[in-house]
């Protein structure tokens, strides 16, 4: 825990280092909030609760032949960036305006519904969930006793369970909620599974993904119930351990220790980049967990959202990439075809032209 440093801290400096590479924009009530909050949080005493799991692999040093990327990413109000090539890294870079550092944890915002996926995928490979088709009242009591019992586990990827529209200001309310923020008077009232279970009705699948944090919500609290494991212990034993991760990771919870799939996921920048590269690999290997990804492009919906993109297992696709991307300016491309990955943090919350994330995509296409 004594390296967790979130980049976000540094906003409470308004000092700026003119003669730097970078500029410093100024912080929006979002991340004003996880500046006040966030050295309580991943110390286990604030107002969310955390589970963090402790790295205990020796970590093989990473080798590449070096290139050179500053032009795309030391600028504006990037906080790191990494590239790997061929399995190889070849780019990694950090602004220290922003606290950037190879130990620091970054908050991968919702990026981590992306590892949310990946875990569901990973279960499914270990036998564990018999077919993404079954529906999830099959593996959850709690949850067999809402709309969702008879929702399949790939509507609930894909986002299509019909339980709701995407809402922005229903989707903040709801983060409130989970977070128990004091000030909105949630305290003591984050229970995933008290809130999931006061849905009335599913809508219906209309074959149209609909960006919203609930069907993240239902694959958490299965999760936890089929494995009795919660999600954050599954990602580790599924897939973390085989990183050859850097460091720890801390997953935010809520008061009963439910994973929080949709947001709260903190690991250094090399290993976000790591879990791009294993997603890629899988899919070249074609093996199951491969499989579970390529399946998950093939098979993914238009999104009521984004005009172009669409939604597959609980990741965007474009133009043949896996786009994870989080509030802020937190992503990863990945490209099968060129076996390249690009892993970007900022804190940026503006995703228009000139954002991290159209210079990643342009890196990682090139």
């Amino acid at each position: 825990m004594k390296h967790i440093i979130l980049f976000l801290s540094c906003l409470l400096f308004s000092s700026v280092n003119t003669a730097s590479a970078f500029e410093q924009p100024s912080a929006d009530e979002y991340f004003q909030v996880w500046i006040k909050d966030y050295k309580s949080i991943v110390a286990g005493d604030g107002p969310v609760p955390v589970e963090f799991i402790e790295n205990t692999k020796p970590v093989e040093p990473l080798t590449g032949n070096k290139k050179n990327y500053d032009k795309y990413f030391k600028k504006n109000n990037n906080q790191s960036a990494i590239v790997f090539e061929k399995n190889k890294l070849v780019y990694e870079t950090y602004n220290a305006n922003w606290d950037g550092s190879k130990s620091n944890l970054i908050h991968g915002q919702s990026m981590t519904k992306t590892v949310t996926g990946l875990t569901i995928g990973a279960l499914i490979c270990a036998g564990q969930i018999s077919s993404i088709n079954d529906e999830i009242g099959k593996y959850s009591p709690t949850l067999a006793s809402t709309p969702y019992n008879r929702i399949t586990i790939k509507q609930a990827l894909q986002m299509r369970s019909g339980i709701s529209k995407y809402d922005t200001k229903e989707t903040w309310d709801i983060w409130w909620m989970v977070t128990g923020d004091k000030e909105r008077g949630y305290a003591g009232k984050n229970h995933l599974k008290d809130y999931i279970q006061t849905i009335e009705s599913a809508g219906g699948d209309g074959g149209i993904s609909e960006y919203h944090p609930h069907d993240s919500f239902a694959l958490s609290i299965m999760t936890s119930e089929l494995t009795s494991k919660s999600l954050a212990r599954n990602f580790h034993d599924h897939v973390f351990s085989k990183l050859n991760a850097s460091g720890d990771f801390v997953w935010m919870t809520d008061a009963d220790g439910i994973t929080v799939p949709t947001s709260g996921l903190f690991l250094q920048a090399r290993d976000w980049a790591r879990i791009g590269v294993f997603m890629g690999q899988s899919m070249i290997k074609n093996d199951c967990i491969g499989n579970f990804l390529l399946d998950g492009i093939i098979e993914a919906s238009r999104s009521s959202r984004l005009k172009g993109w669409k939604y597959g297992y609980h990741f965007w696709t474009h133009k043949g990439l896996i786009i994870l991307a989080g509030f802020g300016g937190q992503t990863i491309y990945i490209n099968r075809q060129n076996q390249s990955v690009v892993m970007a943090s900022s804190v940026n919350p503006k995703y228009g032209d000139g954002s991290v994330f159209g210079i990643a995509g342009e890196v990682v296409l090139k």
